[in-house]
């Protein structure tokens, strides 16, 4: 299943209408092997095998019978290809269809070719495919682990100056409180 390649220069509007468009491509395709897989299923109910059921003696009845199996196929490639429309829409393919190309897109290597299931093994590619973001996420967090290192240094040398401040203003204020009792005491 080809996916979503995209270069390192493209926008995220041109990304969407890649997406879009690779959606309503793999959507058309589906509908074409839905209606495909719908008309040879009613096809393999052929006239033979209903003949064999019901044998008509007369022509009248043979004419009859081969009217009635054409109705029954129109009416059941309608019934069917309205509940296979019913199933589009009720499992929401075309949703899905554009999550898969939003993954195709995520997936892409460096060189833009979209790795899906490289080896074949279903926990092994998840992870590989989950790395990618794990790696990003991992980074964001090293960042804002640095900024909150930065933060918390800083807040720090804060406390640590205050703390000399307050020394300072202890020492002075037992300096003052010494010369008022010599003043005091002098006098």
């Amino acid at each position: 299943m080809a996916g979503a390649i995209v270069g390192g220069s493209s926008t995220s509007s041109e990304n969407t209408a890649e997406i879009v468009d690779n959606s309503a491509v793999r959507m058309s395709k589906l509908r074409r092997a839905l209606d495909k897989t719908v008309q040879s299923c009613v096809s393999s109910v052929n006239y033979d095998l209903l003949k064999a059921y019901f044998n008509p003696k007369s022509r009248e009845g043979k004419k009859m019978l081969h009217e009635i199996h054409l109705q029954f196929q129109e009416k059941a490639l309608a019934v069917v290809k309205d509940e296979v429309v019913l199933m589009i829409q009720e499992e929401n393919v075309e949703q899905l269809l554009l999550k898969l190309d939003e993954l195709c897109n995520l997936s892409s290597s460096e060189s833009g070719e979209v790795r899906w299931r490289p080896k074949g093994v279903p926990t092994d590619d998840a992870a590989a495919q989950l790395l990618t973001v794990l790696l990003v996420l991992r980074q964001k967090l090293k960042v804002l682990l640095g900024d909150a290192e930065a933060e918390t240094d800083q807040m720090m040398r804060a406390v640590l100056e205050r703390r000399r401040l307050i020394q300072n203003l202890k020492i002075e204020i037992a300096e003052n409180a010494k010369r008022e009792l010599n003043v005091v005491g002098i006098e």
